[in-house]
């Protein structure tokens, strides 16, 4: 497909309504440290005081003429998400559709206590000295026992099944973005405590950064093109670490290694049977439509398609890794791949 068929395609999907939001012209803020992402690195050195708390503005506009064209998908990815880990019963980071001056995007607000300081998965990693090449749920759980033992307070099982959901929703939502600089952990080393955060960046969810490859000429998506482009999603987090040399085999990875863990606990089963039942991406984008944002009918079909398939594929894992039969039908899907 040439490039010009490809951003036309890209445009029908990113004809999306901006709300203008909270206008944060006038807003005080405060001068802020810490990681710039791609998109925050217009405005994101400022925390804007607002009633509900200090935030960041995310804006996604960019000099990279690829994302830049993503721009006003990302930012529903991110208001859909949000609503998507509400029913999921996972905490996520609130966003909110904001404007400084002609800027649209969204505001996130701060996920730590003034006390606590941000680690990512890599300084936390350093921080107790551990030398990780699996992040499994069990490698996990020993490190949590270690900490403890060290006198750290934390709630070792919510810890365990909080990591256990993002990796659920990591895989139901195409995550393509979900690396070790973005999951966080929240310490008070005053107090000892240790916490995850609840989760940021989901902006590259369901896949769109490879919408280029997925996109043909005319409004249809085909399947088969899909699912080869799923093995290339959840690229760095999930249960095992990230290895370079094997990411076209990461999606069917991690999903051995989830089948691994909800065959032999049956609370984890449970967990995750909740979050695929709860998941309606339907009922995510009626939210954020109410928020003011107006998603036009394309990318409204493209993020349901997004969500059969991704069901429908873990159902095909499950079933075949498991037993034949039909202890997966909470996640049957509709075979209509057009829009």
């Amino acid at each position: 497909m040439t490039e010009r068929a490809i951003i036309k395609n890209i445009k029908k999907y990113n004809d999306i309504r901006l709300a203008k939001g909270i206008c944060l012209d006038k807003t005080p803020t405060l001068d802020r440290r810490g990681n710039v992402g791609l998109s925050t690195q217009q405005f994101g050195h400022s925390w804007y005081m607002l009633p509900k708390g200090r935030a960041i503005f995310k804006t996604f506009d960019d000099t990279d003429k690829f994302f830049d064209r993503l721009k006003n998908m990302r930012l529903v990815n991110e208001l859909v998400c949000y609503e998507l880990a509400k029913q999921m019963n996972l905490p996520c980071a609130e966003y909110e559709p904001a404007s400084k001056g002609k800027a649209k995007g969204l505001v996130t607000y701060d996920v730590a206590t003034p006390q606590e300081k941000i680690y990512n998965l890599y300084q936390f990693y350093d921080f107790i000295d551990y030398n990780c090449s699996s992040i499994s749920i069990s490698t996990f759980s020993k490190i949590l026992d270690d900490l403890q033992q060290q006198g750290y307070k934390l709630d070792k099982q919510k810890m365990l099944k909080t990591y256990f959901k993002v990796v659920v929703f990591d895989l139901l939502t195409a995550q393509s973005d979900r690396h070790e600089n973005n999951l966080i952990l929240l310490m008070d080393k005053k107090n000892k405590t240790i916490r995850f955060s609840p989760i940021i960046d989901n902006e590259f969810a369901f896949s769109i950064i490879y919408l280029d490859d997925m996109l043909k000429e005319g409004p249809v998506i085909y399947p088969n093109n899909f699912l080869a482009q799923l093995k290339e999603i959840s690229c760095m987090l999930p249960l095992k670490q990230y290895d370079y040399n094997r990411d076209i085999d990461w999606y069917n990875s991690n999903l051995k290694e989830l089948i691994k863990v909800i065959k032999t606990n049956d609370e984890y089963a449970q967990i995750f049977k909740d979050m695929c039942k709860n998941m309606d991406i339907s009922k995510a984008i009626q939210s954020v439509e109410k928020k003011g944002i107006k998603i036009n009918k394309f990318y409204k079909k493209y993020l349901i398609f997004a969500e059969k398939t991704l069901k429908n594929n873990i159902k095909l894992k499950l079933n075949a890794n498991i037993k034949a039969d039909n202890s997966y039908n909470f996640l049957n899907t509709k075979d209509d791949f057009s829009l």
